[in-house]
């Protein structure tokens, strides 16, 4: 698509001459997500062992290694890059360098086990064609963000639950502005606005960070589930509920959620994660996760 095209730098009074273009593809390009999926593939395609697993989005890309000790999975990971055909490899013949200092490591140690080696920092050797190896040492990392989601040591998503408090408040705060009694929007405006912009922000990737609140099958008083969260998502609800319906403030909000026509948000929670199981119990055969899934 670049084939004899040239561009040119240009800032204050100064343009350069014209350059040529080699290799990409145009700025905007419908066709560049499918062109990516090419681009990329041989870096998810690494490795045909069952405990080395690759996976990746566009430009985010992850490999998890699984052992019976932090050590040995360390040890997996480096040979993951720095093996033949490996991630290091790729990068150069790609012409997409790796930053070492960006790299990221999380270690996920066996719970109810003590590894002496659970903060074990991680050490790469990087080839350079024209030079000797760049060596980085990685520190294990208390939490990262990968596709949206903040993953830590233990899986317990504390810090993704105060992200999704935090995104929550920011919504329900926009949505609340636009309700103005004499100025804002309609109350049947406001109400398709929450539900089709502020939940799919609140619950997004719901099915891995949420565990669906139900009744306690020991006793049915108590609910079992990420009762926490869904409580405080649920009270952050409640000044939209007001918004809509125009209510006291001291209304009750089983009341407000009857008269605004907006489920509790533990039910909220809990369709998404059953969207996305019907989801997966309903893909292909052909399709990867149809094997993992049944």
């Amino acid at each position: 698509m670049l084939t004899n095209r040239t561009t040119s730098l240009s800032f204050d009074d100064f343009t350069s001459a014209p350059l040529p273009l080699n290799n990409g593809t145009t700025q905007g390009c419908c066709l560049s997500m499918l062109f990516y999926g090419f681009y990329n593939a041989p870096l998810f395609d690494l490795s045909p062992h069952p405990h080395e697993i690759p996976s990746g989005f566009v430009d985010d890309a992850a490999y998890l290694a699984i052992g019976n000790s932090i050590l040995e999975v360390h040890n997996t990971i480096r040979n993951m890059m720095e093996r033949p055909s490996g991630a290091f490899e790729w990068s150069t013949s790609h012409n997409s360098p790796f930053e070492l200092s960006k790299l990221v490591l999380i270690n996920f140690p066996r719970p109810n086990t003590k590894d002496p080696d659970a903060a074990r920092p991680l050490t790469l050797s990087k080839p350079n064609p024209d030079a000797p190896p760049t060596a980085q040492t990685i520190q294990p990392a208390d939490c990262h963000r990968y596709l949206g989601i903040l993953f830590d040591p233990k899986l317990c998503w504390n810090h993704h639950h105060n992200k999704v408090l935090a995104s929550a408040v920011l919504w329900t705060n926009q949505v609340s502005r636009l309700g103005r009694l004499t100025t804002g929007l309609s109350p049947t405006k406001l109400h398709h606005l929450y539900l089709t912009v502020a939940i799919p922000r609140i619950t997004y990737a719901a099915e891995v960070w949420y565990t669906p609140v139900a009744p306690s099958t020991e006793n049915p008083r108590f609910r079992s589930g990420s009762v926490k969260i869904a409580q405080k998502l649920g009270s952050i609800q409640r000044r939209v509920l007001i918004s809509l319906s125009r209510a006291l403030r001291s209304t009750a909000s089983d009341i407000l959620e009857i008269h605004a026509n907006i489920p509790p948000m533990h039910f909220i929670l809990n369709k998404t994660c059953c969207r996305s199981a019907i989801r997966l119990a309903t893909l292909p055969p052909s399709h990867p996760l149809s094997k993992p899934v049944d």
